[in-house]
């Protein structure tokens, strides 16, 4: 499968096969693909089996706002359920429940209902793949932002999407149309979702009807560039949502961000299954693609312990440098970037 351009000038770009070569070109090309494959699983177990928490950073717990246990009060409040970790930082289902004004719920569910789970497809035949989790979130006109490693975890097939799908939460699935953009380097893919046509009978004996929904009709996110300053990014509370252990869609907020090697650091609790999930600020912007945790697990120290993103900024300026000969497709991706 081709590479697009963009995957073609990554910093795997060199790492090729040798087969038909000499013995030495092949064993250095064993050498590389080990140190390829090496790093990869690296990165992908540390999103993967990471549950990187700093207590005292964390403001609102993983809330799972989607709970079909979570209670309405006569006066709109809302009892949600809550997940815990524990003291070697491993998250628990039961971990009771929290009282949220209705008001405030609502701006939870309003970001929330923006992201999705990734799910296996049902007709995919690798088994690496179907194992899968991870997040993806809509930026509006049916395109998706994802992880690479979510999409592939080889980091290869950056333009085959067959075997990619997202439930929302009311479980309805969306499968694969393109992929428009992938970088290796950032681990970020932009891809345009199917519309979904659905078969409808509202009685034994009544006619089927068909109706079309898509991603364009539901809620989406704004990308912003825009980091808080220097001054002011220790007390900053960042929001993390995604597809938390595979349980559904959870909400998370954290305190404190830093910019360091051209990755964000934050504290919002995540474990597995975030990647591939927005990281918002506090008008509700995505700033960072959720992308991985430290190997350390639990810790009060907040230069051991974090979880990292990717910088919007910098996936904005790739994107569009990678479609500017795709106007159509650009103009799509400008309309979630504020200005």
């Amino acid at each position: 499968m081709k590479l697009s351009p963009g995957c073609q000038r990554s910093l795997y770009e060199n790492f090729t096969h040798f087969e038909f070569l000499s013995t030495k070109r092949n064993l250095k090309a064993l050498r590389f693909d080990y140190m390829k494959i090496l790093f990869m699983t690296l990165l992908y177990s540390a999103s993967i089996f990471s549950r990187s928490v700093v207590p005292d950073r964390v403001t609102l717990p993983p809330l799972d706002l989607y709970s079909s246990r979570n209670k309405i009060l006569e006066n709109g409040d809302r009892f949600v359920k809550v997940t815990t970790f524990d003291k070697y930082g491993k998250f628990h289902q039961n971990g009771g429940e929290m009282r949220i004004a209705n008001e405030v719920y609502q701006k939870y569910r309003s970001d929330a209902d923006a992201v999705f789970e990734m799910i296996p497809s049902e007709f995919s035949r690798d088994e690496e793949k179907a194992s899968r989790r991870g997040t993806a979130f809509s930026i509006g006109n049916n395109l998706v932002i994802t992880n690479l490693h979510v999409l592939d975890p080889s980091f290869e097939n950056t333009t085959d999407c067959d075997d990619f799908e997202i439930k929302d939460p009311h479980g309805n699935k969306f499968s694969c149309k393109e992929v428009h953009f992938c970088s290796v380097y950032q681990d970020v893919c932009l891809i345009e979702m199917k519309t979904k046509t659905i078969t409808k009978r509202d009685c034994l004996f009544c006619s089927v009807t068909k109706y079309q929904i898509s991603l364009a009709d539901g809620a989406s996110l704004k990308l912003s560039s825009k980091l808080p300053d220097d001054d002011k990014r220790n007390d900053f509370i960042a929001t993390a949502i995604g597809n938390s252990a595979g349980y559904g869609i959870h909400y998370s907020q954290g305190k404190g961000l830093k910019l360091i090697n051209n990755q964000l650091r934050f504290y919002a609790p995540i474990t597995n299954g975030n990647s591939g999930g927005p990281l918002l600020n506090e008008i509700g912007q995505v700033i960072g693609i959720i992308k991985r945790q430290t190997s350390l697990e639990f810790s009060t120290d907040p230069n051991l312990t974090y979880n990292v993103a990717t910088p919007v900024n910098q996936f904005i300026e790739a994107a569009r440098d990678h479609l500017k000969n795709r106007p159509e497709i650009l103009e799509k991706f400008n309309t979630s970037v504020v200005k």
